[in-house]
């Protein structure tokens, strides 16, 4: 048996970050940590690789945002579907 269901993957962030988080200063660290480990699992894949986060603002009209990007492992598809189906858990 199998079940498919559909996110809106911003509106859920916001929520469990309100719920799980202190404050932001914590939600940032966590994002930052969540990079750092990307990287350093791919570089079990690929020793020589340089990690590298970038952050930045997009400036959107009334709807700033603050961008995290990493060259890290990144997750497939089926492990976002994982993550996102065992929230609560």
């Amino acid at each position: 048996m199998s079940y498919k269901f559909q996110v809106n993957l911003g509106s859920i962030i916001e929520l469990l970050s309100a719920h799980l988080y202190s404050g932001p200063q914590v939600y940032l660290r966590e994002l930052l940590q969540n990079g750092l480990d990307a990287i350093e699992a791919r570089k079990q894949l690929t020793p020589s690789l340089e990690g590298k986060i970038d952050v930045h603002l997009r400036n959107e009209e009334e709807h700033p945002t603050l961008v995290f990007q990493d060259n890290g492992i990144g997750l497939t598809e089926e492990e976002i579907h994982s993550f996102l189906a065992t929230i609560g858990q």
